[in-house]
């Protein structure tokens, strides 16, 4: 699009129904389960292996992404139903195992060298996430959890993917960047979202009005910010209201 001075956008309520989220966390912490806080007739399953025992007793369409043309075309499809993706709910379940089996298949190929491999994943893997945040939905990429070196070079929890190059920008590519973290065992585990980085677990909120544990639920989380942009009008209204009674005394 042109750039047209006498054409500006407007950024109220940007984003808020169209979420990129990125949550990672140990293995079987429940994030596959966090599907269950979406509706379930908009909400969409990408990913390369069946981990979907939580999910059983829910009709949640699912797709089997297995090599690069898969992801692409899995991706394409998305982009070609333009508005009509609206209030849905798009999962990468998950992306560390996609990009895991991407880098088998590039490395396997003849005369490829195994370095270069990894330079195309992550090239492919950041491609694929510009396209899906640009989607009219929210996004939620699941990721595994591992030690990586920040962009300041501290190791933190973050997550998991092949090449430092990978693990140090999928982060930029996200509204919110949330740990799955639990504590307890049995009847008394305590799971919770983090939020807010803590200088172990590299983590984000864009929106600016999460707590910084919140309840593992991203439905309510989508409310949440939503609910921030739908108060505004109310607080603008107020304060001209007392500009107009402070004029009129």
């Amino acid at each position: 699009m042109p750039f047209d001075p006498r054409a500006p956008l407007d950024t109220y309520g940007y984003g808020v129904d169209s979420l990129s989220i990125c949550v990672y966390g140990d293995t079987k912490v429940g994030k596959t389960s966090l599907a269950l806080t979406t509706p379930e007739a908009r909400t969409i399953i990408f990913g390369t292996e069946p981990g979907l025992l939580p999910l059983r007793d829910r009709h949640i369409r699912y797709y089997q992404i297995d090599t690069a043309q898969d992801l692409d075309r899995a991706v394409s499809w998305l982009e070609s139903g333009g508005p009509k993706l609206r209030g849905y709910w798009i999962f990468l379940d998950s992306l560390s195992d996609i990009a895991e089996r991407l880098l088998v298949d590039l490395k396997a190929q003849p005369k490829k060298d195994p370095r270069q491999a990894y330079g195309e994943v992550a090239d492919i893997c950041l491609d694929t996430l510009k396209r899906i945040r640009a989607l009219p939905c929210n996004t939620v990429v699941i990721c595994k959890l591992d030690r990586i070196e920040d962009v300041e070079g501290a190791t933190v929890f973050g997550p998991s993917l092949p090449g430092a190059k990978l693990s140090q920008k999928v982060g930029y590519e996200f509204e919110l960047v949330l740990a799955y973290r639990t504590r307890g065992t049995g009847e008394r585990v305590e799971r919770w979202l983090q939020t807010e980085p803590d200088g172990r677990y590299q983590c984000g909120d864009r929106s600016g009005v999460l707590s910084p544990r919140e309840a593992p639920d991203l439905g309510a989380i989508a409310e949440k910010i939503l609910a921030s942009v739908q108060r505004a009008p109310t607080v603008e209204a107020e304060e001209q209201s007392a500009q107009t009674t402070e004029t009129n005394a």
